[in-house]
């Protein structure tokens, strides 16, 4: 049988303050969820009337009416015909055996290690994040001046962001444009969504091999028919190309992901001249973090050598500024970019008008020039911190790739284990480093285990102590 029996009305009951800005209903509801919560109300148990409840508390029927109320709409009791409330609210009804179900299902996470050095490529180094001028820009953002940035932006991106955007992208890497051909939103993976809708869907679309999963990942889910281009010595396999009827093609050519290498202009003219003998053809080149290189002189953009024809350029703000901001950016042909304006007119902006303002008044203002001249500078040091740490720690036990550009590296390793156990005996030394195999589609991988190292989120110490560490790891 159900416990039934009637709460008391005495000392225990709550004295409510009208001081307390919390109104007298919410002090006496916080006040129930807690005693039923607890079990000092159990299971079955009844509430006082109203009416006495009222009279004890010297509070008007009303309030001890919303309380109620408010309880019944939380599910803690339920009101029987001509018997008044009781309590059905108990624990083992959410969790009936909570030590199996935390036995079955356990909290995978663990805390990383305190000393742990983690080579990841998605971070970047925060320490000299511009904060002084993105303080001095919220705050003004945080004004009734900056307030009109508190609404939705346009579809395509602030008009203000676009057009410097546009600018800087003509003297830095050659991009032919106008702030109406730009589009931004929340990430590389977003925009290529959604440019993937407007293109040809029918018809390959072509990658490298190995390249990034996650949009490889993208594109298979979206059903579009895919073709893997392996990757020679000098980027892309331009002619394989050539013998398909590919659609799109999909590069990296300022810093091949994962491998490293620059896509020299010869293969990138024959790109072009491939993508131009057709009106459906298009390339699409990620310039994920073309800021930074450091061999040799930067290489003109492919859009630029098109003069935006057939070329969709892909930038972010994620490797120059910080991930967590999520604002990236595409270039479109005027015809698609036509398309794009048609398709998404009614879509709502993806990426925050508080971020897209804040860079752009950083753009504005000259400040992003000299940041990234500093983290040029920054990661140059970081780049050659590496490379005279593998040099000293690893000699000829590994051979690096891809170092001449870009905030990552791989290393080949001549051993007996293979990608897994290398990962496995860095982890036991405390280092963080990651798998190329991954990139790679089905029915290809490396001759020799391949090991991605991403040094912007690493300061100099860090990083030759973690290279010291791999060097142990490996040699066991």
């Amino acid at each position: 049988m159900e416990n039934r029996h009637s709460t008391q009305v005495n000392t225990v009951m709550p004295e409510l303050s009208r001081a307390n800005k919390r109104p007298l209903y919410i002090q006496l509801f916080d006040y129930f969820t807690q005693e039923i919560k607890t079990k000092r109300l159990p299971y079955g148990c009844k509430l006082p009337s109203k009416r006495r409840l009222s009279a004890y508390l010297k509070v008007s029927l009303n309030t001890v009416d919303n309380a109620y109320q408010q309880l019944l709409a939380e599910g803690y009791v339920e009101s029987r015909p001509r018997s008044g409330l009781f309590v059905i609210y108990r624990t083992e009804h959410l969790f009936p055996d909570g030590e199996k179900f935390r036995n079955k299902y356990p909290d995978t996470e663990s805390e990383p290690q305190s000393d742990l050095i983690d080579f990841s490529h998605g971070k970047v180094d925060i320490s000299h994040f511009p904060f002084q001028f993105f303080r001095k820009y919220s705050r003004w953002l945080f004004t009734e001046e900056g307030s009109c940035f508190f609404q939705n932006g346009h579809f395509q991106g602030l008009s203000a962001l676009r057009r410097e955007i546009a600018g800087y992208l003509y003297q830095s890497r050659g991009v032919i444009s106008t702030p109406s051909q730009i589009a931004v939103g929340a990430g590389t993976q977003f925009l290529l969504s959604r440019l993937l809708s407007i293109l040809p869907g029918q018809m390959p679309f072509a990658m490298e091999n190995p390249g990034f999963h996650r949009v490889r990942s993208l594109v298979r889910d979206l059903g579009i028919p895919m073709a893997d281009i392996p990757i020679e010595a000098d980027g892309l396999a331009v002619d394989q190309i050539r013998r398909m009827d590919a659609g799109t093609v999909y590069v990296t050519p300022s810093h091949q992901f994962p491998l490293g290498m620059i896509l020299p202009v010869s293969k990138r003219m024959a790109l072009i001249e491939w993508a131009n003998q057709n009106n459906n053809r298009w390339i699409i080149e990620d310039d994920y973090d073309g800021e930074f290189r450091y061999i040799g002189r930067p290489i003109p953009s492919l859009q630029g050598l098109d003069r935006g024809r057939s070329v969709i350029y892909l930038g972010t703000f994620s490797k120059s500024l910080i991930p967590s901001l999520r604002v990236s950016f595409m270039v479109l042909p005027v015809p698609l970019a036509d398309c794009y304006k048609k398709r998404f007119s009614l879509y709502k902006q993806s990426a925050s008008s508080l971020n897209q303002q804040l860079i752009r008044e950083f753009m504005r203002n000259g400040d992003w020039e000299h940041h990234l001249n500093r983290m040029r500078t920054l990661y140059k040091q970081k780049h050659q911190a590496i490379i005279q740490a593998i040099h000293q720690y690893m000699d000829k036990a590994v051979a690096v790739i891809g170092e001449k550009a870009g905030l990552h590296l791989i290393l080949q390793i001549n051993s007996r284990m293979n990608e897994k156990e290398l990962i496995a005996a860095a982890l036991q030394e405390g280092v963080k480093v990651y798998p190329t195999s991954i990139y790679y589609a089905a029915g290809l991988k490396p001759e020799h285990p391949q090991i991605l190292l991403g040094f912007a989120g690493l300061n100099g110490d860090e990083i030759g102590e973690g290279i010291r560490r791999l060097s142990l790891a490996w040699k066991k």
